[in-house]
């Protein structure tokens, strides 16, 4: 995964911490999808959450997490790095995990870790996946998707 990271460095503009989809022109968009479409170490899961527009983003994005965390079980995944967030969301998502682990979903192997984001590049790849998706969804532009759909494992829920 070194050299994954150190390629996403690369992308860093001059005073930016981290990448961030929405923060890219589409010219560095494009770029920057290709490059980890290149990664041919790598293996995407998008779970997205369709149809529900009014339902609050935490539930939304428990329920994704859910779908997503079984998904890398079920591929023997077990050691998953997420995106810190505020403290008590971070405290949800491992209660989230205890409640999987108990109702079976996944096996007590899985362990996951909340990392800062500009700590780690290699978490810049889902926020790069799902901008594409979600470009190519909206009909914004598909372009993006079509550089790394074929990379991609998609689960609507």
């Amino acid at each position: 995964m070194e050299p994954v990271r150190e390629g996403m460095k690369l992308f860093l503009l001059r005073g930016q911490r981290k990448l961030h989809w929405r923060d890219e022109s589409p010219d560095r968009r494009q770029k920057i999808v290709e490059a980890v479409a290149g990664y041919s170490c790598l293996e995407h899961i998008l779970v997205v959450r369709v149809g529900k527009p009014d339902e609050p983003s935490e539930r939304r994005r428990r329920l994704c997490l859910e779908r997503m965390l079984y998904e890398l079980n079920r591929l023997e995944v077990w050691h998953v790095y997420l995106e810190a967030r505020a403290r008590g969301q971070n405290k949800a998502d491992r209660g989230m995990l205890d409640a999987l682990r108990a109702r079976k979903i996944v096996g007590h192997r899985l362990r996951i870790d909340h990392v800062p984001g500009p700590a780690d590049a290699a978490l810049w790849i889902p926020d790069v996946i799902c901008g594409a998706f979600g470009a190519s969804y909206t009909g914004r532009d598909d372009a993006f998707w079509q550089s790394i759909r074929t990379k991609v494992e998609v689960h609507s829920i």
